[in-house]
């Protein structure tokens, strides 16, 4: 019987000690002391065709401030064509997350929640050489307007990039965006 009361005082601190340290918001008041990136939605990626609909997910974080170095997670991307591109009518890629840099926007527009983040595909369906093929980077950033449909949308672009060198991190780029028309991004600011 002691040992029962026990367990059940330790359950009962934890369930009073864990959402004053584990809650995260869209704001960058409360939550943990990360940069990080998380949410899925469907907008537009520049591609050498042009803008195509596309939809996306990330989730990484960084413990690194202004950097964003020393980042873990993982990114996927599907982009349709139409009309074909390159005789393709979609690609897909994933790939590690590799730095995330979350900070308050100076432009465009100012004060927005904003964060950069840069990865490595891993995988990619066609594979194009110099294109989208694995080894190749990707630098995205990603605006969070608050939670759900809200005007204004949460804002993202995602560019392939060169392979990325051995030192990479993420530099509070401001690089214009475009609107989400459907999903939600979460950008935290660890500070």
């Amino acid at each position: 019987m002691r040992r029962f009361l026990i367990v059940v005082a330790c359950a009962g601190l934890t369930a009073f000690a864990l959402p004053s340290t584990a809650l995260a918001t869209h704001s960058n008041g409360q939550g943990p002391d990360k940069d990080f990136i998380s949410g899925a939605a469907k907008g537009v990626t520049p591609s050498p065709c042009g803008n195509q609909p596309s939809h996306f997910e990330a989730n990484g974080q960084s413990d690194v401030p202004v950097t964003g170095a020393n980042a873990t997670g993982h990114f996927f991307t599907r982009i349709f064509f139409d009309p074909p591109c390159l005789g393709f009518t979609e690609a897909s890629l994933t790939g590690d997350i590799l730095c995330v840099n979350a900070f308050t926007g100076l432009f465009n527009p100012p004060g927005a929640n904003t964060a950069v983040w840069r990865g490595v595909i891993t995988a990619s369906d066609p594979n194009i050489p110099g294109i989208l093929s694995p080894g190749m980077g990707v630098l995205t950033r990603h605006i969070d307007n608050g939670q759900g449909a809200n005007d204004p949308p949460d804002r993202a672009v995602g560019f392939p990039t060169p392979p990325p060198g051995p030192v990479v991190n993420c530099p509070s780029t401001e690089i214009t965006t475009f609107p989400i028309t459907s999903g939600n991004l979460v950008v935290h600011d660890g500070v």
